[in-house]
């Protein structure tokens, strides 16, 4: 079952075999498609960031800063060495 591009109303129960189109504005074709995380997989991963913000705000600023920015310029080399991995 596929959902398009439609964002689905608050509280609706997307299947767990819905996948998501990205569809290119050039040419109206499907650029790329993923699976939809399901609802439990939602939970987990919102439970993880609660835990791990728990433990950022204690990170102090200038580390919190300097991750951030280790981070940034991760991102920028991944995307010089490969551009066509890392859109």
């Amino acid at each position: 079952m596929s959902h398009g591009n439609r964002i689905p109303d608050p509280g609706q129960r997307i299947p767990a075999t819905a996948r998501h189109h990205v569809i290119s504005p050039v040419d109206g074709s499907v650029y790329t498609e993923f699976d939809l995380p399901s609802g439990a997989e939602i939970e987990a991963t919102v439970e993880r960031a609660v835990r791990s913000q728990e433990t950022w705000k204690h990170v102090p600023l200038a580390d919190r800063t300097a991750i951030l920015w280790a981070a940034s310029l991760a991102l920028r080399i991944a995307r010089r060495l490969a551009p066509c991995a890392v859109k």
